[in-house]
């Protein structure tokens, strides 16, 4: 499920917060989604049980910062690209 995935995730360190979810691009919401989702089968898998709603909630955030991270940096890396040849 997750392989065909492309992501490199940046974790969140500070900085810019994330925009509304209508006002992100269609990549980053799919980060968010994808990232969320991981978190939640982690969890499942591991305590074989449903996510309480305060850890479901820590994860969307987590998922919603790191995507915001994620793609910066991706953005970032192909501006820098573009001034390199």
């Amino acid at each position: 499920m997750f392989a065909s995935i492309d992501f490199e995730r940046v974790a969140w360190m500070g900085g810019t917060h994330p925009k509304p979810l209508k006002d992100i691009d269609p990549r980053e919401r799919t980060m968010v989604s994808f990232y969320f989702r991981e978190q939640m089968k982690v969890w499942t898998d591991y305590w074989q049980d449903n996510c309480p709603k305060d850890t479901r909630k820590v994860f969307w955030n987590r998922a919603r910062h790191d995507a915001h991270a994620s793609r910066r940096s991706e953005i970032h890396t192909i501006k820098e690209n573009r001034y390199e040849v």
